[in-house]
């Protein structure tokens, strides 16, 4: 009997030494002592990121003149391009008489419609000075031309109109019979020509540069505008 307990209590022994060693290997991690409270993980903290506020941009349209134009610039930058000249003694299309186009290669501009210094508004204020252009391309051109004219001050872009108040408007005005637009086609005046009609809205005096560009060729005029 006495030695079944002392066996007992050896292994009473054994058994704390055991418990006392893991506690002592568990410690870094856990603790052992019955009487310390375990405090639960912390969570990271999640910082919210507002999202960016998108403010939608405007564009840009045809707007009215603010006010009666000014008279135009007394002097603008020359460019010219060094525009050529082409005549028709016996007139072209719509002209009764001869008629001298400027321009070059496939892009002309019948001398009456050529711009150096417009008047617009002459007679009064005008919500929405215009400028009549006619543009002849040819001969034997099948070629799109497109056409800006920019604010030389500013940079900024004109636009070409269908009708005041404008309905169609554009800032590149394209001279195609297959791409709608505010340019009117007037089909051919003559063998191997075609003829379009467009209406520039010039709403403040300035000085202005006009740039016709097709496929491999381009020119460029600069004009005065206002009263």
């Amino acid at each position: 009997m006495r030695t079944i307990e002392r066996r007992s209590g050896r292994l009473a022994r054994r058994l704390a030494l055991a418990v006392a060693a893991l506690c002592v290997l568990a410690a870094p991690l856990a603790g052992c002592d019955s009487t310390t409270s375990q405090r639960p993980p912390l969570s990271p903290t999640a910082t919210a990121t507002p999202s960016p506020t998108i403010t939608p941009t405007a564009l840009p349209g045809p707007h009215a003149a603010a006010a009666m134009l000014d008279q135009p610039p007394a002097q603008c930058p020359a460019a010219d391009s060094q525009n050529q000249t082409m005549s028709f003694p016996r007139g072209f299309g719509s002209f009764s008489g001869s008629i001298e186009f400027v321009g070059q290669d496939i892009v002309w501009i019948p001398r009456p419609y050529y711009p150096s210094t417009l008047h617009l508004g002459a007679h009064g204020a005008d919500s929405w000075p215009v400028a009549r252009f006619l543009w002849e391309i040819g001969p034997n051109a099948l070629d799109t031309v497109s056409v800006r004219v920019t604010d030389i001050e500013t940079g900024n872009a004109l636009w070409w109109i269908h009708s005041t108040p404008p309905d169609i408007a554009t800032q590149t005005l394209v001279l195609d019979p297959n791409i709608p637009g505010p340019a009117e086609y007037h089909g051919q005046p003559a063998s191997n020509w075609r003829e379009w009609a467009a209406t520039l809205l010039i709403p403040q005096a300035s000085c202005y540069a006009l740039e016709a560009k097709w496929d491999g060729g381009s020119w460029h005029v600069n004009f005065a505008a206002g009263r």
